[in-house]
């Protein structure tokens, strides 16, 4: 996970459709992670419509930011420390095979 943590950090603004489109697959990997994932990403999506003109403006620039940094904020994206308890639930039955990882934060809440 530390490669595509960099590789958002690192991701400069896109200069056209086709990079857009790839920053866009890769955050959206993780849009059930991120709150609000569809308006913080509008101002990007609505650049990809079918003769669409490529204009990169403020309002771009802003959700492209606030994509990153929820992202790499994300409780899902933290590293696993071995020091903190965790808590594994399990469940099997005849058609599958679930498991449940929770580390436990220190005010009381969990990361998934």
């Amino acid at each position: 996970m530390s490669e595509k943590i960099d590789a958002i950090q690192k991701w400069i603004a896109p200069e056209d459709q086709t990079q857009l489109k790839s920053f866009l697959g890769l955050t959206g990997f993780y849009r059930r992670f991120v709150k609000g994932f569809a308006r913080l990403a509008q101002a990007l999506t609505s650049m990809l419509g079918k003769g669409q003109k490529w204009r990169w403006g403020t309002a771009q620039e802003l959700a492209f930011q606030a994509l990153k940094d929820a992202l790499l904020h994300a409780p899902i994206l933290k590293w696993y420390d071995p020091h903190r308890p965790i808590k594994l639930a399990t469940d099997v039955s005849e058609w599958r095979q679930r498991f449940n990882m929770k580390i436990v934060c220190v005010k009381g809440g969990s990361n998934l």
